[in-house]
């Protein structure tokens, strides 16, 4: 992640031609031929409403213009003046309009009763058939965001960096260093708006949420981006779940593809943790210190990191890891915490995690719900941490706490075969029983450039080299009646090779509410064999998309469907004039042959076995 280099988006035409015209004839002739509603050109790059989903709050704004930055992030500005870096994850872009449906229903739609729906200025009906802004003069914002559920915390800033689009560094005006992930933080430029980021903030968390400002307003001028990162040192971490926030005293980090922080707990364990939901800290130049920080975004703080003394010198990451040995697990989600022991683990490019059980029980799940750790203390390892992760449900089966594992990392993986997958929406856990499944490892294909800045401020760039960066962002799912295929994210999807019956690791992942539905009655039993995944892909055809963020869920009809090959986003158009850019985080693909199936799953999703009415379909679009 440290590298002195960013990052030079290709020319919209070269990175259309790139493609090349045969193999895009065949593809599309081929397709054409066989049904299917995949697009292969994407020829939409005007987008003119933006739609934020936050704590049971819905935010509708105009975009002036746009940029797209690996899928991960985008760059947004409004008619108003305001310029927001935004992760894709919360945030859905809109094209075209419609008689039968609007971004207001639809926003509606993601939230509860009582939840507040808000518009950040006034939104024109004016048509945008290209506001993408093709180079990006932007490299300067005032004032970072961070949010955990109805927390928000506002940071004036004085620099700021971007990695990969998975995290931002931001150095405030006193020198506090943090590196929180983009996943729930965004950059904002409201110096000559009169929309503040304070204003987003505040219905970004709603009537009953809170919003706390760090530091004073300050002029960044016309350049504040961190060209040259000479911050190697952090020396505390705060981990936030959904009720609690743990700042943890570190000797030494590291981390991988801007997905996962290892860290090296004082006086406590190894501890390998998702980046979604943490801020690596350095404060040891700031008067105010990581618990400032911890406390403003939650009400139940665990700090572990009193009396721990400011870390020294220029340097505390590891820059090669020897670290081969994780002997305890946490799985956590939505208020629960379940501590168990592992046999074996392996990781994949930083967005997922394999791991073997003591009994057996294969499981392949994002880093967003797993934690690995490696021996501890009495006081801080992995039992302990489990309780301070949730104020409800906790089931500790972990064993020799503060025994080390030497090397339990599997390297070779053989395991083709998984029974069930777990879809993980709002601590509900759906249990859908597999046929096939099949992996997708996408490239991030971007030139890298060295960029160096003259007296008068002009950035030159010199291209580098193209570096992939490969990950699994989505897995295909074909169900056990053979005839219904969901195209799921592997952020909240969980393949299952069990021998323990498959309940009992879905209670591990229910949050303290949620509930878990077996839909084995409906789709049949998996597939008995020794492998199962899919060599190659011949599922290009999907009817219905089922939208899953906020307190809903929302199944749609769509015409076409188009992703991009970082395998971050998907481009949706509706059988009438309106189509969306978002994220698979929030959106699956569905294929199915029998509508009520659909239902199922979108019932299923959302946990509807205990609730009615929060599941809507847009059936006047097939008229």
């Amino acid at each position: 992640m440290k590298k002195i280099f960013v990052k030079v988006d290709e020319d919209i035409i070269k990175k259309i031609l790139k493609r090349g015209s045969t193999l895009v004839v065949a593809t599309a002739i081929t397709m054409t031929l066989s049904g299917c509603n995949r697009e292969i050109i994407d020829t939409k790059y005007g987008l003119d409403t933006g739609l934020t989903i936050g704590d049971d709050t819905a935010i509708i704004f105009e975009i002036e213009n746009w940029k797209d930055y690996e899928g991960e992030q985008y760059q947004l500005k409004t008619p108003q003046g305001l310029v927001m870096l935004s992760s894709s994850f919360d945030t859905e872009l809109f094209y075209g309009h419609s008689d039968t449906y609007s971004v207001k229903s639809f926003a509606s739609n993601a939230i509860s009763n009582l939840g507040e729906l808000h518009y950040l200025g006034l939104i024109s009906d004016k048509d945008k058939r290209f506001n993408y802004q093709i180079i990006d003069t932007h490299w300067k914002y005032n004032k970072a965001t961070i949010f955990n559920k109805n927390k928000a915390l506002v940071a004036n800033i004085v620099k700021w960096r971007s990695y990969q689009g998975e995290q931002f560094q931001i150095v405030t005006e006193d020198g506090m260093v943090m590196l929180p992930s983009s996943y729930n933080a965004k950059l904002f430029y409201d110096l000559q708006s009169p929309i503040k980021a304070e204003d987003f903030a505040k219905k970004y968390v709603g009537s009953d949420g809170q919003v706390h400002v760090y530091g004073e307003e300050i002029s960044v001028g016309n350049f504040n981006y961190d060209i040259l990162d000479l911050n190697y040192v952090f020396n505390k971490i705060i981990i936030f779940k959904d009720e609690t926030a743990v700042v943890l005293p570190i000797d030494n980090w590291t981390d991988y593809e801007g997905e996962q922080l290892q860290v090296s707990v004082h006086n406590g364990p190894l501890l390998l943790t998702a980046a979604y939901d943490s801020i690596l800290i350095n404060d040891t130049k700031s008067q105010n210190k990581a618990i400032t920080i911890a406390k403003m975004l939650s009400d139940n703080v665990f700090d572990y990191s009193l009396g721990f003394p400011d870390t020294k010198g220029f340097l505390n990451k590891v820059l090669l890891d020897l670290e081969y040995g994780f002997n305890n697990a946490i799985i956590s989600n939505n208020n629960s915490a379940t501590a168990i022991s592992i046999d074996k683990w392996c990781d994949y490019k930083g967005e997922q995690l394999q791991i073997t059980l003591p009994t057996g029980d294969v499981i392949l799940t994002s880093s967003l719900f797993l934690d690995l750790l490696n021996g501890g203390s009495e006081k801080i390892n992995a039992s302990t941490l489990a309780c301070d992760y949730a104020t409800g449900k906790v089931i500790d089966k972990a064993q020799n706490v503060t025994n080390k594992a030497l090397f339990n990392c599997q390297i070779l993986d053989l395991n083709y075969k998984f029974k069930y997958a777990l879809k993980l929406i709002n601590g509900n856990v759906t249990i859908l029983p597999l046929y096939r499944w099949k992996d997708y490892y996408n490239s991030n294909g971007y030139k890298s450039a060295h960029c160096s800045v003259r007296a008068d401020g002009t950035k030159i760039y010199k291209i580098l080299s193209e570096e992939p960066s490969p990950n699994c962002e989505q897995l295909q799912l074909e169900l056990s009646d053979q005839e219904t295929v969901v195209l799921a994210s592997s952020y909240n999807t969980v393949l299952v090779d069990n021998i323990t019956p498959i309940e009992e690791i879905a209670e591990m992942f229910r949050g303290e509410n949620g509930t878990i539905i077996n839909l084995e009655s409906v789709f049949g039993k998996p597939k008995d064999s020794s492998w199962n995944w899919k060599l190659i892909d011949t599922k290009w055809t999907y009817n219905y998309a089922i939208y899953e963020a906020g307190q809903n869920c929302q199944i749609f009809d769509i015409n076409t469907w188009m992703d991009f090959s970082d395998g971050e986003q998907v481009q949706l158009k509706f059988l009438d004039n309106r189509g969306m850019l978002t994220s698979y985080i929030n959106t699956s693909l569905i294929y199915a042959k029998d509508e009520s199936k659909v239902e199922i799953l979108g019932k299923a999703f959302s946990g509807q076995n205990i609730k009615t009415g929060s599941v809507y379909k847009y059936r006047s679009l097939n008229k």
